[in-house]
Order: structure tokens, then C-alpha cells, then sequence
């Protein structure tokens, strides 16, 4: 039987941060989720994969069974139109939680890696046009006849040179296909930020390409906050602290963005006490509640990424 107060969580708080509670009843046009969700393993280094309390309430905050429900939850508490994720590995069971509202399309190159989620009663699939591995289009139809592509992305992760140039390389593909296109909405995790290489390839290109062609919803302070073990998969950021904006939506130049989304803030660590922390052991999150609070994932959101949330509609 699960832990009482793990239960009672789920009732009381499903979300993962701080939301404007009028966001899903002042819908203006279209509401779009972007979220890379964690890709459940099914393997036992998985709950090893991250430093971070494992353990909240009787809880293990990696627990599939539970996890599924809680990304879940917090889809249904929105009901957005459509949901662009990546790391949905396990995609039917998410889907089986969604009150019979969803169809999904995804990569039939890198599987559910990639994909949309999509309101069926509000939106036909017309199209799909798998651009890329990890880069995927559907082209949709409202009732009133109204067309529009939505994108799902997710691009080369790491901070050397090489990833990004291949961060550009995708990122130019998914801007070539969208040109010409006047109504479209693209959700990434773009795994870069201002900072993460020595060049700020993507970003930069994307700063001088979209004033001519779209615009990008408001910048949140963070959408990913993490250290990953010593025993990660990915041995370049063992012991690193990492808070950054990676996960972005850039739209069309005919739509605006009207999220009243609140974002949360992001904490004042240092960072340099926090990895020799981590690199002696010595980390204890029972006496850091500021750590054991915002560190992802935690029992408020179930993967390592925050997701993003925003209404766009067709400006006057």
C-alpha cells in the first residue's frame, strides 16, 4: 500500500510548480505543452542515474508506477491542445491516463523519443513528415478548417564544440522546413543554452533568423535543475550541477503568445560548494531544504525537465 502522505500529495498538489490558476480557463487560441518527460529504463541504474533525495515521504520519486501518473496529472490539469515531448519512452501508459482525450504520432526512426500528443477532438491529423531522426511535423486541421504544423524536436545533447554544430545543423533543418509555412508552432528540447559552448551556434541563429519569421514564448529562469551521479550514463556531466533554459516553443510571425504561466524562480545556490558537496559525498538533502525542494526530479515534477506552457492565437 503506498505511503499515506504519498496519496494525499497526489489530491492536494499535482503540479510541479507555481501556476496562474486562470491559465487553462482564458484560452485565447491555441495551448501547447512542451516537455521532455524522462525516459523511464526499466533497469536498476536508472534510480542511480541523478543525485537527488530518492526517498520523500515513503516515496521513491523515480517509481514508474507512480511517475506515469503524476505527468499525467499534470497534463490533464491543463488539457493543453497539444503536447510536443521527447523521452517518451513509455508513451501508451501516459496515454492511458489521459481520460480518453489523446492520439499520438511519433518518430518511426527513434521511437517514442519524439513526439506530439494531440487533442483528436479539436485537431485531425492531415499530415506527418518525419524531417530528422528526433525531429517530427504533423500537419492538423481544426473543425472550422484551419490548418497548422506542430513540431517536436529533440536536439544533439552535450556542451563540446561538436554537439553544437550539430545543434545547428538540426536547428537550421527544422527552420528550412518551417520557411514559408504561416502558421506553425515548433516545441524543442534544444539542450543548449547561452553558455553551454565556447560558440552560441544555435542561439545565435536563431536569434537572427526568427525576427523575420516568428517569435519565441517568454524565457522561464530555468527549465532543467540537476546533478547526475557518479554512476551516470552520461560520464561528461558526472557530479555537474546544471540549471539552464534548454526547452523553448517558437511560433509563427502570425501568432502572439498570451501564457500567463508562472515560472518559478530560479534558486541561489552556489555551485561550487554544491559539486565539492556532491564529489566528497557529503551532500545531505534532509538538511538542505532549498536543495531537496528544487533539485529535478522531485516528488513536485516528475521528470528532470520543468515543462513549458503557453497560449498563442493569430494576432489581429
Amino acid at each position: 500500500m503506498r505511503n499515506f502522505f504519498g496519496q494525499l500529495f497526489d489530491i492536494i498538489n499535482p503540479l510541479p510548480y507555481a501556476i496562474s490558476p486562470s491559465f487553462s480557463k482564458s484560452r485565447n487560441g491555441i495551448v501547447l505543452m512542451q516537455w521532455n518527460m524522462l525516459n523511464d529504463r526499466d533497469d536498476k541504474d536508472e534510480e542511480n542515474e541523478f543525485i537527488l533525495p530518492k526517498m520523500i515521504n515513503g516515496e521513491n520519486v523515480l517509481d514508474w508506477d507512480m511517475r506515469h501518473k503524476r505527468i499525467a496529472n499534470n497534463i490533464n490539469v491543463h488539457f493543453p491542445d497539444f503536447v510536443t515531448f521527447q523521452e517518451g519512452s513509455k508513451i501508451d501508459d501516459i496515454i492511458g491516463e489521459l481520460k480518453n482525450r489523446y492520439k499520438c504520432i511519433y518518430s518511426t526512426i527513434d521511437g517514442t523519443n519524439v513526439g506530439i500528443l494531440y487533442n483528436y477532438k479539436k485537431f485531425v491529423r492531415i499530415e506527418f513528415n518525419e524531417v530528422e531522426k528526433k525531429i517530427v511535423m504533423g500537419k492538423f486541421i481544426n473543425k472550422n478548417g484551419k490548418e497548422i504544423w506542430i513540431g517536436s524536436a529533440h536536439l544533439k545533447s552535450g556542451r563540446g564544440i561538436e554537439q553544437e554544430r550539430r545543434r545547428l545543423e538540426q536547428i537550421k533543418i527544422i527552420c528550412d522546413f518551417m520557411n514559408g509555412k504561416n502558421n506553425w508552432i515548433m516545441g524543442m528540447d534544444m539542450n543548449t543554452d547561452y553558455g553551454y559552448s565556447s560558440e552560441n551556434l544555435t542561439l545565435n541563429y536563431l536569434d537572427k533568423w526568427l525576427p523575420n519569421h516568428g517569435g519565441v514564448t517568454s524565457y522561464p529562469e530555468y527549465t532543467t535543475q540537476k546533478i547526475r551521479s557518479f554512476s551516470s550514463r552520461q560520464e561528461a556531466k558526472r557530479g555537474k550541477y546544471s540549471c539552464a533554459v534548454i526547452d523553448r516553443i517558437m511560433f509563427s510571425s502570425n501568432l502572439k503568445s498570451y501564457s500567463t504561466w508562472k515560472y518559478p524562480t530560479k534558486p541561489n545556490i552556489d555551485i561550487d560548494e554544491i559539486e565539492k558537496k556532491v564529489k566528497d559525498d557529503e551532500i545531505k538533502f534532509s538538511d538542505d531544504i532549498n536543495m531537496r525542494s528544487q533539485l529535478l526530479p522531485n516528488l513536485f515534477c516528475p521528470s528532470d525537465h520543468l515543462y513549458v506552457l503557453c497560449d498563442l492565437a493569430e494576432q489581429n
